[in-house]
């Protein structure tokens, strides 16, 4: 007996990924990969922050972080080695199952970045369940395999952990038209969080508009939020002022080293919230992004004599592709994704897309900090503040 060539499978490659997809088209499985290998050097004065006393990674002296700090290390990681796949299911579902086998200082276990469904059925929204990183912000929105710096800006990072980041685990919606895109989820702890006795609950929500556009330029605002209803409970054992807590703390832009620069220790916690403007805009080849942040927690009745603390963070970056090409707008993710080389790199003489990039960011996690070399008030978060700048070239 002879089989139909239209019952058979299809093979291709879709978006440079292997791909099968089922005779009648309403299925498929891809390959997804993405390994990002990076290295450091460090020159920095050993003497300097010898008595730095603001960093908030608290504990018993000494203190391995702060001292830490001041000897960075060196070497190289792999900031990211994600392997999975992902498809359609009949017609109206979507998935992706993703494994971890890097991180950002964090390299060990295997870990879940993704593992999620998807309902597509009430176009133009799509439901989405499992783990996976809710849209937190703009940055966020650019994918991993389009950063323009080795690392997403620590204010930005720290805005998407409050109830977002890779492998967390919840219920949304997201959806877009031709000028605008939204996403709300209800999430709860991630896959790789440490056990508790209960995990947080969070709402993370953004929206964007597509302000203006021609096929020269194309202007995009838009504002973001993470309400954390129910912070982590570490359960009945714990302290009154240490059951529910929150803690705000990331590590430099460049990972190999995995010191946490800035730290706001544990802060007694009823609820806590985030939220954030965002505008990017790209001419021609030359683009422009920046985003401000402002966090604010509310205290329990245990410390509740205390004021309510508040962080606040800021970034601007921006890039000039040298070969013409321009970062390609994205109304689905609301951010810049990578160009589209005019001449893909090939031992034929194609040299791809060179970019020229630009980055500084701002993080202020004090809190009624006082002056330096005095003792801290029963209010102080002493959480440090960072400024940092970032040049890089992509290709």
């Amino acid at each position: 007996a002879s089989r139909s060539p239209t019952s058979e499978n299809k093979k291709s490659m879709s978006n440079a990924r292997p791909t099968i997809t089922s005779a009648d088209g309403r299925s498929s499985l891809s390959v997804r990969s993405a390994v990002q290998l990076d290295a450091a050097h460090h020159d920095q004065d050993p003497d300097r922050g010898a008595t730095d006393f603001r960093r908030g990674s608290v504990g018993a002296a000494p203190n391995r972080e702060t001292a830490a700090a001041r000897d960075l290390s060196d070497g190289a990681y792999f900031g990211r080695a994600r392997v999975g796949y992902e498809g359609n299911l009949t017609r109206d579902f979507t998935y992706r199952v993703l494994a971890e086998f890097g991180g950002s200082g964090t390299e060990g276990p295997t870990r879940i970045s993704d593992f999620w469904l998807g309902y597509t059925g009430f176009a133009p929204f799509t439901i989405q369940v499992g783990a996976f990183s809710p849209p937190a912000n703009m940055d966020d929105g650019i994918g991993v395999e389009s950063p323009l710096s080795i690392e997403r800006a620590s204010p930005a990072e720290l805005s998407r952990t409050l109830g977002g980041a890779d492998g967390r685990i919840g219920l949304g919606m997201r959806g877009n038209g031709a000028r605008w895109m939204s996403a709300l989820t209800l999430t709860t702890r991630t896959v790789n969080d440490a056990e508790v006795f209960d995990s947080q609950l969070a709402a993370v929500g953004r929206f964007g508009t597509l302000l203006a556009t021609s096929p020269d330029y194309n202007l995009h605002v838009g504002l973001n939020g993470t309400y954390v209803f129910q912070p982590p409970d570490q359960g009945s054992t714990a302290a009154a002022n240490q059951r529910h807590v929150m803690r705000l703390r990331d590590r430099p832009e460049i990972r190999v080293d995995s010191t946490r620069l800035v730290d706001t220790g544990s802060i007694d916690t009823d609820s806590g919230y985030v939220y954030g403007l965002e505008a990017g805009v790209n001419w021609k080849n030359w683009y422009l992004q920046g985003e401000t942040f402002r966090w604010e927690f509310e205290r329990t009745a245990a410390t509740a004599t205390l004021p309510d603390p508040s962080f606040d963070g800021l970034y601007v970056q921006g890039s000039w592709i040298l070969t013409g090409e321009t970062r390609r707008y994205d109304m689905a993710s609301g951010a810049f994704q990578s160009p589209r080389p005019f001449v893909p790199f090939s031992s034929a003489g194609g040299f791809g897309a060179w970019e020229l990039a630009l980055r500084y960011s701002h993080l202020d996690l004090d809190f009624h900090s006082g002056l330096a070399g005095t003792a801290a008030t029963a209010d102080a978060i002493r959480g440090g503040v960072e400024d940092i700048w970032t040049f890089g070239v992509n290709s």
